[in-house]
C-alpha cells in the first residue's frame, strides 16, 4: 500500500512504472485516494484517474454484497466512468439485439418466396431506432408504429413492451455512461 498521506509530491513525481498489488482494504482505499487527490491539485489528469481506478478497485473488494455487485457493473460497463467505448457498445449491442427482438416478434418472416417487405422492415428498425435515444417527442409515432408491428394481442404486445422497456432502460444508462467519461475524460466539471 502507498502510504504518501501527508506529502507533497514534486509536480516531476511520475508512477508509470509502479505498480500496486495491494489487497484491497479501506487503507488501501484511503491511500490511492491521497495520491488521486495529489495528481488532482497538479492537474495530473491521467494519474488521477489511475488512482481513481485503484481506490474504485479496493472499495469494491470490501464491499459487501449488493454495493460489490454495483462496483462490479460500473467497472465492466465503463471502467468507473472512464471509457468511452464500453457505453458506446453496450448502447450498439442493446439496440442490435433488441432491433433483432422487435424483428422476430413483429413477423412476418421473409422467405424465398415473399422476399423481404422493406416497409415492414424500416418500420421495425425505426421502432429500434427512436428506443435506442430515449428522447420525449417520440410518443406518437411509437405508438403508431407499436400498434402496427405488434397489433394489439396482449401477450404478443406484452413481450414487446417489455423488451422495449430494458432497450430503453439500457440505452439511457450507456448513454449517461458515455456522457460521464465524456466529462471525466476531458475533466469538465459541473
Amino acid at each position: 500500500i502507498p502510504n504518501f498521506h501527508g506529502c507533497t509530491l514534486h509536480q516531476d513525481t511520475n508512477f508509470d512504472d509502479a505498480q500496486f498489488n495491494a489487497p484491497p482494504s479501506a487503507e488501501a482505499a484511503r491511500a490511492f485516494r491521497t495520491l488521486k487527490l495529489a495528481s488532482a491539485q497538479q492537474q495530473a489528469i491521467h494519474q488521477e484517474q489511475r488512482f481513481f481506478r485503484y481506490e474504485m478497485d479496493a472499495e469494491a473488494g470490501i464491499a459487501k454484497s449488493g454495493r460489490r455487485m454495483m462496483f462490479w457493473l460500473y467497472k465492466r460497463l465503463s471502467d468507473y466512468g472512464l471509457s468511452l467505448r464500453r457505453p458506446l457498445y453496450l448502447w450498439l449491442g442493446t439496440l442490435g439485439a433488441c432491433g433483432l427482438l422487435y424483428g422476430l416478434i413483429a413477423g412476418p418472416y421473409p422467405s424465398f418466396a415473399t422476399g423481404i417487405d422493406w416497409s415492414r422492415t424500416a418500420q421495425w428498425a425505426q421502432f429500434a431506432a427512436i428506443n435506442a435515444i430515449p428522447l420525449p417527442g417520440f410518443d406518437r409515432t411509437l405508438m403508431e408504429l407499436r400498434e402496427a408491428l405488434f397489433g394489439t394481442e396482449k401477450p404478443l404486445l406484452l413481450v414487446a413492451t417489455i423488451i422495449e422497456l430494458l432497450h430503453k432502460g439500457v440505452s439511457l444508462l450507456a448513454l449517461f455512461l458515455a456522457g460521464l467519461a465524456l466529462r471525466n475524460l476531458f475533466k469538465m466539471k459541473g
